[in-house]
């Protein structure tokens, strides 16, 4: 192929060659339209001649092109000029893995196991979200790794695999990968599936934590053989440092077996984390204090009313960036190999709408679910009465078993449509008829046969109050025991020990309060009227909120930003700290926080000049480790029990309902299925159980479920409405 720098194809004018790989070259080409450089891949003029090549390159371009992913690389156009055939992706300026692990190679220093884990399972759930939608790799390996400026693992090659077809080959069939990284059955000339994908990780994740691949021979078909018949030399062996629980996940994932490896990336991703108790999914590979960070400029898209963005401290690798004297070393995306692979056996999944977040902007429905069934209602025993409660702040955390995940669900990936929803929703009566079902919705189990127990916070409606605002109640599970706790007290959360904080809205108290169970030692842990939402530290001795403190009011908003703080001492009113990335407030609302220790929240991705793209998000208090958990704006009011959250949302159905999901990315279930009104949820103590409000009789009320969604009941009536912020408030359960 002629060197193409100078020239300009289609509307990139080409700036230099960044690398050549055996089916295609990559270029820095200039967009003039948009102002910015562009990475453009164009494969070698000889696989235009292959039969059927066209067609494939159609196919495959439009799907990857589908991918949105914050650790995929974004393919933003794909054309061709005579037998010059061409993808344009973004532009990434940082090294690949491959460069990462040759530097450290060099000096002896593989990878911290904890900076290996929050790289592959930002790419893991990369890969499991590709899966997800029919999509497999066949060709992961360190080249195909990118960081950017700031760190962040980025997944390359889209697609490239099943371009070429079949033209590559060796002396067991044809076959798709790099041999240092192929599974078993790719050797065997068999095509691999999402499994051979979960071993290359595996591989990936060896030569990270140990410095060296596990198997290497003179020619790639001795490499090839050694994955097909060698017995794995055990990672321990080679680094005895690693710890024995990561050993673990590498032999499991390395399985000469498909059926003996993790059935999905995400699960692996899971097990890895658990194996360090390490932080869940970032999108940010390393930790923060291992090498200076890259500060992106500050992001000056519009913030929706919702949600905020956030993003985290994302280090750079071992291998530098050189900027000076007008060198800037940029990595280029080598097409070195096959990438994701449509499987026509699977059923087609359309990527999932990223709404802008508006407070109730509601969905046209596309696909619809059927209502889960839901029993007969079974009333709850009476709990005893309120023990004798420490006065705040003394406080012991309860140790508590985390449970072991159930498997990973296949997730709701539904097409939505957005449109307008009035903003003060109206209960909707008792369902007259049913909606088609999908395999997604949950398999109604046996109602629990012990009862439910333990206290509930709930608030009310009160017209009354000028301005209108809450009040605080407090009930038995069951309903009984009901009682009004505070006036003008709303948001409230329970911790460990029953000691309650809640955003004080009147009556003397305009900013956070905690008290005790029973309302009394009632005081005040921070100083400004704007600030909402607290959530405890899963330790009890912080609080994370939003506020307004700051005033900043954006261009074309009618009120001040919201923000997210963190009280490090919560047993006095001082000044809150800001929630920072890459130095910066962070603009979000509505935060959680997990008991893994990170903090969720509701936000837009405006600090890389993504406003479009909200959703969920969750990182570390000191900013680092943020990682997306869902994709729809108004997914709000989250709770996590062990390794999993659920929250609400209304722009995957049209409606308000129930979701689940992994507290790393995916495997979201619908749990609710309902024209009423389903939301705020919040697990039971013992996460066998979610309570939530419903107005599926015409009112709202307290209801119950089991953990995966069956035997739906009612267990009593709100002794009052909700009014039109209703999404803002929280209901909280607990058991002494």
């Amino acid at each position: 192929m002629a060197d193409l720098v100078g020239k300009t194809i289609g509307k990139y004018r080409i700036i230099e060659r960044l690398g050549r790989g055996g089916m295609a070259d990559v270029y820095k080409a200039y967009q003039p339209g948009l102002d910015r450089y562009v990475a453009v891949k164009v494969l070698h003029s000889f696989l235009a001649e292959e039969e059927g090549f066209i067609g494939r390159f159609e196919r495959e371009a439009k799907a990857v092109a589908k991918l949105r992913h914050p650790n995929i690389v974004q393919v933003i156009d794909f054309d061709h000029e005579g037998d010059l055939f061409y993808m344009v992706m973004e532009f990434i300026d940082g090294p690949t893995l491959k460069a990462e692990l040759s530097e450290r190679s060099r000096i002896g220093q593989p990878f911290d196991p904890k900076e290996a884990t929050r790289i592959l399972t930002a790419i893991s759930n990369a890969v499991d979200y590709a899966h997800r939608r029919g999509m497999v790799h066949r060709d992961l390996k360190p080249a195909n790794i990118m960081f950017t400026g700031e760190g962040q693992p980025i997944l390359t090659d889209f697609g490239i695999a099943k371009i070429v077809g079949a033209t590559r080959y060796t002396v067991t069939g044809a076959v798709s990968g790099t041999p240092a990284y192929m599974s078993p059955e790719q050797g065997k000339g068999e095509g691999g599936d999402e499994r051979s994908d979960i071993y290359s990780l595996g591989v990936i994740l060896y030569e990270m934590v140990t410095g060296r691949v596990p198997y290497d021979a003179d020619t790639p078909y001795a490499i090839i053989m050694k994955h097909i018949n060698d017995p794995l030399p055990l990672p321990r062996q080679v680094y005895p440092q690693l710890p024995e629980s990561v050993e673990r996940v590498i032999l499991k994932a390395l399985a000469k077996e498909k059926d003996d490896r993790y059935q999905t990336a995400g699960e692996m991703a899971r097990a890895l984390q658990q194996a360090l108790a390490a932080p869940a999914v970032p999108i940010v590979p390393a930790e923060a204090a291992a090498r200076p960070v890259v500060r992106p400029q500050e992001a000056r898209a519009a913030v929706p009313t919702v949600t905020a963005p956030v993003a985290e401290k994302r280090p750079l690798p071992i291998v530098p960036i050189l900027i000076g004297g007008g060198l800037l070393l940029l990595v280029a995306l080598v097409a070195l190999g096959g990438l994701f692979v449509i499987i026509p056996s699977l059923r087609a999944t359309p990527t999932p709408a990223q709404a802008m977040a508006t407070l109730m902007p509601s969905p046209t429905l596309v696909p619809t679910d059927t209502p889960v069934p839901t029993d007969t209602p079974t009333p709850a025993p009476t709990d005893t009465p309120y023990p004798t409660y420490t006065p705040y702040p003394t406080y012991t955390p309860i140790l508590t078993d985390t449970p072991t995940p159930a498997p990973t669900p296949t997730p709701v990936i539904i097409v939505v449509t957005p449109t307008p929803l009035p903003a003060t929703p109206t209960p909707s009566a008792t369902p007259t008829s049913a909606v088609a079902a999908t395999e997604d919705t949950p398999t109604p189990a046996p109602p629990p046969t012990s009862g439910l127990r333990g206290k509930i916070l709930f608030t009310v409606y009160n017209e009354r109050h000028t301005p209108r605002t809450y009040d605080l109640y407090i009930a038995n599970i069951d309903g009984g025991d009901q009682r009004l706790l505070y006036e003008q007290t709303r948001q409230p959360e329970f911790r460990g020990d029953g000691i309650i904080v809640a955003n004080g809205d009147g009556a003397g108290w305009t900013s956070l309060v905690v008290m005790n169970a029973d309302g009394s030692n009632r005081h005040t842990i921070t100083n400004f009227a704007e600030d909402a939402q607290p959530s405890w530290s899963p330790d009890g001795m912080k609080v994370v909120h939003s506020s307004q403190q700051a005033g900043f009011i954006h261009a074309g908003h009618d009120e001040p930003d919201w923000n997210i703080y963190i009280q490090d001492d919560a047993s006095r009113p001082i000044a809150a700290t800001a929630f920072k990335i890459f130095g910066q407030p962070v603009l979000g609302r509505y935060p959680t926080w997990l008991p893994d220790g990170r903090i969720a929240w509701n936000s837009c991705e405006t600090w890389v000049d993504k406003a479009s793209n909200c959703g969920l998000w969750a990182g570390w208090e000191d900013g680092t480790g943020v990682m997306q958990l869902t994709t729809a704006g108004n997914d709000l009011a989250v709770d996590g029990y062990g390794n999993e959250i659920v929250f609400m949302g209304d722009q995957r159905d049209g409606n308000w309902e129930i979701y689940k999901a992994n507290n790393v990315g995916g495997g979201i279930t619908r749990l609710t299925n309902n024209p009423a009104i389903d939301g705020l949820p919040t697990w039971s103590p013992d996460g066998k159980h979610i309570a939530f409000l419903s107005t599926r009789d015409g009112q709202w009320a307290i209801w119950a479920m089991n953990a995966d969604g069956s035997n739906q009941r009612k267990l009593f009536d709100l002794p009052g409405p909700m009014g039109p912020d209703w999404p803002e408030e929280r209901i909280s359960w607990w058991a002494p």
